[in-house]
């Protein structure tokens, strides 16, 4: 079995009681934890289906951000450290523009169907 990635140990966490000098209550007493690989990608799978993520788009990113991010390097470096190399161009701007509106695109998708919604209701 492989070493743990995350490992707490001897955990205890108390909070001090309102009112009163000095009492505390404890929440948690001498508790250990460990984090393996697989549970990691469990926790992140749980999220990803509590909060009706697209799993797609999150191996997309997970693809390509390192792709951006040597890019985003190369291109910084190039200009000597001056990010107004990032709009110098029209192509930068639409790139910019894409990528607000994909960020936005699932508050303006709901905004819209609510919008057709109560159209259609009227």
């Amino acid at each position: 079995m492989s070493d743990p990635i995350i490992t707490f140990d001897h955990v205890v966490k108390e909070f001090k009681i309102r009112g009163r000098k000095a009492e505390t209550a404890r929440a948690v007493n001498d508790v250990s934890l460990s984090i393996d690989r697989g549970d990691i990608f469990g926790i992140i799978g749980y999220f990803v289906r509590k909060f009706d993520l697209n799993a797609a788009a999150i191996v997309l990113g997970l693809i390509l951000g390192p792709i951006g991010e040597n890019g985003l390097r190369r291109s910084l470096y190039l200009s000597d450290g001056d990010p107004t190399i990032l709009f110098s161009t029209p192509l930068c701007w639409m790139l910019i523009l894409l990528c607000v509106l994909g960020t936005c695109s699932p508050w303006l998708m709901a905004r819209w169907e609510k919008h057709v919604e109560a159209r259609s209701h009227h």
